[in-house]
């Protein structure tokens, strides 16, 4: 007797298998349980977002490398395109950096009244051995050039100012010809010797070459 078709009937637990399977597809798919999709596209989210944190954090101290104001600086919003405070903080910085450099540069070195406001000068009426900053006993005004006035404040720090003055002068200067350094004034008497030993030196090469010349003039005839 020939053996019978496998049948083709489902199996009396099949529904209940594919129920079961299409149960845990269908929760994988609800908000609460996301597929692969799901969860892709979410961690790309987290990473957009965290790259954006880290780009509007990392820079310089004014945030310029960020699209954000920065911690010193108003930020800017898309609803206000007149709003320019954050270019104003922003140029305001640069202005202040600037402009601090300019009076660097325009006091003139060692010439600077902060310098010589700075200087140690002992108070008469303090214990012996303490000493106060000049800008504290006198008002240093400068006049131009290299000339400075000093103004003080009561009449007995007159004395002590004149003395460390001269102190600090003193030190330079044996510090300077420790060093054989040559100031900016002897290298300019410098300078100016030097242009008058040129110049006759350049006259005397004149005349030489003029004596030549009418030497080699008279040859020819």
């Amino acid at each position: 007797m020939p053996p019978s078709p496998p049948s083709t009937s489902p199996h009396p637990h099949a529904p209940l298998l594919r129920g079961g399977g299409e149960n845990n597809i269908s929760k994988s798919r609800e908000p609460g349980g996301k597929d692969s999709k799901g969860k892709t596209g979410d961690e790309h989210k987290k990473r957009a977002t965290h790259n954006a944190d880290t780009s509007s954090g990392d820079g310089d101290g004014d945030g310029s490398s960020g699209g954000g104001g920065g911690p010193k600086h108003p930020t800017p919003t898309p609803e206000e395109p007149l709003d320019f405070a954050d270019v104003k903080s922003r140029i305001a910085q640069h202005d202040e950096h600037f402009a601090m450099s300019l009076k660097k540069l325009r006091s003139g070195g060692r010439f600077n009244p902060d310098v010589l406001g700075a200087l140690r000068v002992e108070a008469p009426d303090a214990a012996k051995g303490t000493t106060y900053p000049l800008r504290e006993l006198a008002q240093v005004v400068p006049r131009g050039g290299r000339t400075v006035s000093i103004l003080a404040h009561e009449a007995a720090a007159v004395k002590p100012i004149m003395s460390a003055v001269r102190q600090r002068r003193d030190k330079l200067h044996a510090s300077w010809q420790k060093e054989k350094a040559l100031l900016p004034d002897l290298k300019k008497t410098a300078d100016k010797e030097l242009d008058k030993i040129i110049k006759a030196k350049m006259a005397e090469i004149d005349g030489a070459e003029k004596e030549a010349l009418k030497v080699a003039e008279s040859g020819t005839k």
